[in-house]
């Protein structure tokens, strides 16, 4: 019977969640109980390590431009289960199109049309029959032509701004 030697190292992958490719100069960071950070940085295969890492706990930090940053609690030293990380980021753009999804869907006449109608489609069956004054759907179908399609990377910042204007 062997155990596993304490390890105090981590290595792993950024994946990008909606196309399974490697996200290549993602940051990884580290930050301690007494605010130390330690910043890593992927290679071009979207790979990550550092070694000999003081124990305790840390908040992991990972994010890359156009995409979501994901947050996470780890402990040092492991067991191993810090080996072949494997860290999704959600680009922006799918995640506004989630937001944009959620609010269209109780907007259409059918929820058949949700593949078919562009946003512009929406907006002038809408326009037919007026939404509450204050609605933000028209600014909220705007931010989302323009994360969706517009030029690479989109801000994470519109992730908010499309969740606030979703909610009016």
């Amino acid at each position: 019977r062997t155990l596993l030697k304490p390890d105090s190292g981590i290595e792993g992958t950024v994946w990008d969640a909606a196309d399974d490719a490697p996200v290549a100069g993602a940051t990884i960071v580290l930050v301690d109980a007494r605010g130390g950070q330690t910043a890593i940085q992927s290679d071009a295969r979207g790979r990550f390590a550092r070694e000999d890492l003081a124990e305790g706990v840390y908040q992991l930090t990972a994010g890359a431009a156009g995409y979501v940053t994901e947050r996470s609690e780890i402990q040092l030293p492991h067991r191993g289960q810090l080996r072949g990380m494997r860290i999704l980021l959600v680009p922006v753009r799918i995640r506004v199109l989630e937001i944009y999804r959620r609010a269209s869907l109780p907007l259409l006449p059918s929820s058949e049309l949700w593949a078919c109608w562009t946003p512009r489609e929406l907006l002038g069956h809408l326009r037919r029959e007026p939404l509450p004054v204050g609605h933000g759907f028209e600014r909220l179908s705007a931010l989302f032509e323009g994360v969706y399609w517009g030029p690479p990377p989109a801000l994470e910042q519109r992730v908010e701004e499309a969740r606030q204007l979703a909610d009016e």
